[in-house]
């Protein structure tokens, strides 16, 4: 018999956590029991008569739990158009081609709820640990609400989202529909949607006080490898002397500590590495008079040309 066994973006599991940190982390597992206990039914219904999308067109059983993930066909216009109800504060309206042109709209959720999933995936903090520091998906100083996700088989990835004064949807694939080695949000859609925001949006002049990691350790203590971030791919090339082909190992944190250890596959090395090829285990390690206080790690793949 078939067993539906959906896993995390990371394949890892989390233990418990909330709902805040579920959404914010894109965590698939939440999501599936999610809609197991509403019913894929009342989901589904949800998802075509309400949020207008009606390029779904087979049977809930025909999609099952997996629907909650985007296993079924959609057009980028309709995903953006769907996630416009949390920038319409509970409305869903037809996207404007042009300035002139009226919109039809009409009220789906209760703005208590939209206002909640907008605090949620606007804040820095809550996708701190899915979404690094530095990354594409980081805004520091522009008010941004995303989300990610990814087709079955890494087929494509997508960001929607919006911004003060815009609304924004990056899709990014393979013509032939083949999965897309080593693209990820991050390198894939992520980096266009980045672009995008930067070049619409100036930086916002006021205090983004969700935007802010706290750097008090009775908040969050917190360790992050901000350079390579998780699951970077590096090219080198035989053209170029190994020497000159190095890469430099950075972190934060707000955690007390004396002193550190930065190491690649479990072995110790200095601030820089000379690239070699394969998949790599970065580890950093902090201690505090001579005891391990933290440690974080990270994974690269580093490709000859």
């Amino acid at each position: 018999d078939y067993t539906y066994t959906p896993q995390n973006f990371s394949l890892k599991f989390k233990w418990p956590v909330t709902v805040a940190t579920a959404l914010a982390e894109s965590l698939n597992v939440p999501a599936v029991k999610t809609a197991h206990q509403l019913w894929t039914e009342k989901l589904l219904k949800f998802l075509r008569d309400d949020l207008r999308m009606t390029a779904l067109k087979k049977s809930s059983d025909f999609y099952g739990l997996a629907l909650t993930l985007g296993v079924g066909d959609m057009s980028l216009y309709q995903l953006t158009r769907a996630f416009g109800v949390f920038s319409n504060h509970w409305e869903i309206c037809d996207l404007k081609l042009y300035s002139n042109q009226k919109s039809s709209c009409k009220k789906v959720i209760d703005s208590k709820y939209t206002d909640m999933i907008e605090k949620i995936l606007s804040s820095r903090f809550l996708r701190f640990p899915a979404f690094p520091m530095l990354s594409n998906l980081d805004f520091e100083d522009r008010f941004v609400v995303l989300k990610s996700g990814t087709s079955r088989k890494f087929s494509d990835n997508r960001i929607v989202g919006y911004t003060e004064n815009f609304l924004i949807g990056v899709w990014v694939w393979n013509k032939d529909g083949s999965p897309m080695k080593w693209v990820s949000w991050a390198s894939g859609a992520g980096d266009l949607f980045k672009k995008i925001v930067e070049e619409l949006e100036p930086k916002t002049q006021g205090n983004l006080q969700q935007n802010m990691i706290s750097y008090d350790q009775e908040v969050w203590p917190y360790l992050q490898i901000t350079n390579p971030l998780e699951s970077s791919v590096y090219k080198i090339s035989n053209q170029i002397p190994f020497d000159y082909q190095s890469l430099a190992l950075q972190f934060a944190t707000n955690i007390s500590y004396d002193s550190f250890q930065r190491q690649i596959n479990w072995k110790n090395i200095e601030k820089t590495w000379d690239l070699a090829p394969g998949i790599h285990v970065i580890s950093l390690i902090l201690s505090s008079q001579g005891e391990p206080v933290a440690k974080s790690q990270s994974h690269i793949t580093v490709e000859l040309e």
